[in-house]
């Protein structure tokens, strides 16, 4: 089973690492291998191996489609297949808990390797879905939004980090020519309204601080809530402007610390306007990957009930049917 709900951060996974190279010491050095892999349970594994671009370089990112791969489960070895332009496939059955080594050369170029162990699944105890009315700081003005309230008990024997997203898949029905158009986007959530993750405040904004995340996929750990249950209030925009199925859906991840600490770096440097233009320091973009670049992070993910939402087309009202499949 592969793992599509992944995939959305590849790329900005490769456009970061390749080109953030930022410490001064490591600009006059060669090339280094740029490995981007992570993986979760299930039987498939996406590799990219990509030669990294120096600061003072110019040109494009170069794709290794030859690199030597070793990845091993638990002590024992998949082999790797090229696919496309750096990316390699590898077939592995693997699960919570086992044990990831990952070991990339390539000519020319230091050799890399790197381990993982695949955090447990955290466990949804309930979700429940409200419509409620907030203020939208953007439009400046009071709109519906749709609540998700997602209640989950954190591992009070671990220090936890956490990713979470609200997926919202439509569907379009086209009467008379017998096709339909299907789409599956993450949703922007509401800040404001769930503690663990609080974005900026005012005065960081009129700094010239940013509060987005990428592809809205929001990080958090548990310093606050260690060994507690606790209820993430999810906001997210209601849309009735549609006609045809919506289909709502929270996904829960738990990540390994380098996966949490790579995601809220990526963050911080593409909202630091100020470091863009030159007047701030940005921090060098951390890695796992010895003697290289890149990312080895695992991750697991649980999936909420699905709510689905089919528009009434005579009052443009919303009628709400929860399905129990995950």
């Amino acid at each position: 089973m592969r793992h599509p709900h992944l995939l959305f951060l590849l790329p900005t996974l490769l456009l970061t690492a390749c080109k953030d190279n930022l410490n001064i010491a490591d600009t006059l050095e060669p090339a280094r291998l740029t490995v981007y892999c992570l993986p979760a349970p299930g039987d498939s594994t996406r590799i990219a191996v990509y030669r990294s671009l120096p600061v003072p370089s110019r040109g494009n990112v170069k794709a290794i489609t030859d690199a030597r791969i070793s990845y091993r489960v638990n002590g024992h070895e998949y082999p790797a297949r090229h696919t496309a332009y750096g990316q390699y496939m590898v077939y592995a059955p693997q699960k919570a808990g086992d044990c990831i080594m990952l070991e990339v050369a390539a000519d020319g170029l230091e050799n890399t390797h790197a381990e993982a162990v695949i955090p447990p699944t955290v466990v949804i105890d309930s979700m429940r879905m409200t419509d409620i009315r907030l203020y939208d700081d953007d439009y400046q003005s009071v709109r519906n939004f749709h609540r998700f309230a997602v209640t989950f008990t954190d591992d009070g024997r671990s220090n936890d980090f956490y990713g979470v997203c609200i997926t919202k898949t439509t569907v379009r029905d086209y009467p008379g020519y017998g096709d339909s158009f299907t789409a599956t986007d993450n949703m922007g959530i509401n800040r404001k309204s769930e503690p663990l993750l609080r974005g900026l405040s005012e005065v960081d904004k009129d700094f010239g601080f940013e509060d987005e995340t990428y592809n809205n996929f929001y990080v958090f750990d548990d310093a606050t809530i260690n060994g507690k249950t606790y209820t993430l209030h999810l906001d997210t925009p209601a849309d009735y402007s549609h006609y045809g199925k919506q289909s709502y859906q929270v996904r829960l991840y738990r990540l390994t610390p380098e996966f949490y600490r790579f995601v809220t770096n990526i963050n911080d440097v593409a909202n630091n306007e100020l470091a863009k233009a030159g007047l701030s320091y940005i921090k060098p973009t951390p890695t796992n990957i010895r003697s290289g670049l890149g990312l080895l992070g695992a991750c697991t993910v649980a999936k909420s009930d699905s709510v689905n939402i089919s528009q009434n087309n005579d009052n443009n009202n919303p009628i709400y049917h929860e399905t129990k499949k995950r």
